[in-house]
């Protein structure tokens, strides 16, 4: 049975109500994607700023052994965004050995972080 010509409606097409719904299931699907791209990105600074920490500590290190260990007792850098603490002591235990620790200290957005790094040696 066919519907009376006044009564006909034009089924071509999408409605308004069809768009939103689909948007919103767009935006709805497509905000997990986005989350997980922020962390990503986020987690990847991170890691950069660790790295170049180890290779201030790894450097600073490096420099008190060409140096002597003895002529670094104790000194504070700011290298960048990253605060260095170096110091030498000699060690505990064993009182022929000299050990050296580098400290480094950088900010992020949840607070500060610091990383330390520590190497022994037997003293001249």
């Amino acid at each position: 049975m066919q519907r009376p010509p006044e009564q006909q409606v034009n089924e071509k097409g999408f409605s308004l109500i069809e768009t939103l719904i689909v948007m919103t299931v767009l935006a709805i699907s497509i905000l997990p994607l986005v989350s997980t791209q922020f962390n990503s990105r986020r987690a990847i600074t991170e890691a950069d700023r660790e790295t170049q920490a180890m290779q201030i500590a790894v450097e600073q290190v490096e420099m008190a052994r060409m140096r002597g260990f003895g002529s670094a007792i104790q000194d504070s850098i700011q290298d960048g965004n990253y605060e260095v603490l170096v110091e030498v002591v000699p060690d505990t235990l064993n009182p022929f050995l000299e050990e050296v620790r580098v400290i480094v200290n950088w900010e992020t957005g949840s607070g500060t972080k610091s990383m330390a790094l520590a190497s022994k040696r037997a003293g001249r």
